[in-house]
């Protein structure tokens, strides 16, 4: 039993903050009809409301969510950072277009890492973790608590000024380690118990991916020392200008970095 597979990445994020993207309010329902035109096959959108637009991909493992501060993607369950990369891009060039942003800002991607352990081994998850020294509680500090150390979670945050773009920008990294837990809760979509031939093609065709990959699911690990990387940056830029497939590059190449220092 002991310890599952080496980290792996279990889930990508990213998140970029618009200035000014009022036109959210007037516009949604336009840019929600462009993003279906542009994006891959299997997007569909969830009611949109005030609130927030919301995309969602089954068959990509993908779920965008958009409103006047921010659009956010998020890939799990099948990871892929090509598919990632390249339909974040398309959702952003819509989105900064429809809704006329010149600024935006505190672009990040997080890479999450896990590596799994068996039911109820909780304990070896976290000397797993200890074992890392990554960081290491001051005699102090245990003093100040009492007892032994038992377990260890923690964030460590870097800061460096750097030139992006050509321009300068500030970078900050963060790294946040814990051991989790966690259960697949089963996915509901309604569109399931609706007359599949009354629903639009679109539609049928995001029904279709989900009964495909109903059974198809990676296996999820109950307990797990979770490693969760986050780059970006603290800068305003040109929505136009901004390079974002070079940023998830470099982020990406920064997350492996780390992974490939990490022993699995």
């Amino acid at each position: 039993m002991g310890s599952k597979a080496g980290l792996e990445v279990h889930q990508i994020l990213a998140t970029i903050r618009f200035v000014q993207g009022y036109r959210y309010l007037d516009r949604c329902g336009e840019a929600l009809i462009k993003l279906e035109e542009d994006l891959a096959p299997g997007w569909i959108p969830a009611e949109p409301s005030p609130t927030a637009g919301t995309l969602k991909n089954d068959a990509l493992g993908m779920v965008a969510t958009f409103n006047s501060q921010a659009l956010t993607v998020r890939q799990s369950e099948f990871v892929s950072f090509d598919h990632f990369r390249d339909q974040a891009c398309k959702l952003y060039e819509v989105l900064w277009r429809v809704f006329e942003l010149a600024r935006i800002n505190a672009p990040t991607l997080r890479v999450i890492l896990q590596k799994g352990f068996e039911d109820g081994e909780v304990e070896k998850a976290e000397e797993y973790v200890a074992s890392l020294n990554l960081c290491s509680p001051s005699e102090r500090s245990l003093a100040l608590l009492g007892g032994s150390r038992p377990s260890l979670e923690f964030t460590l945050v870097t800061e460096q000024d750097v030139t992006w773009n050509d321009a300068p920008a500030h970078q900050r990294r963060r790294l946040h380690v814990s051991v989790v837990r966690q259960e697949r809760l089963p996915s509901f979509d309604s569109r399931l118990i609706e007359r599949a031939r009354l629903l639009p093609e679109r539609q049928r065709e995001a029904v279709a991916a989900i009964m495909r990959l109903r059974r198809q699911h990676p296996e999820l690990s109950p307990v797990a020392a979770q490693f969760d990387l986050e780059a970006s940056f603290e800068t305003e830029f040109s929505a136009k200008a901004f390079d974002l497939p070079a940023f998830f590059d470099k982020g990406c190449q920064w997350a492996e970095g780390v992974r490939s220092g990490i022993p699995g």
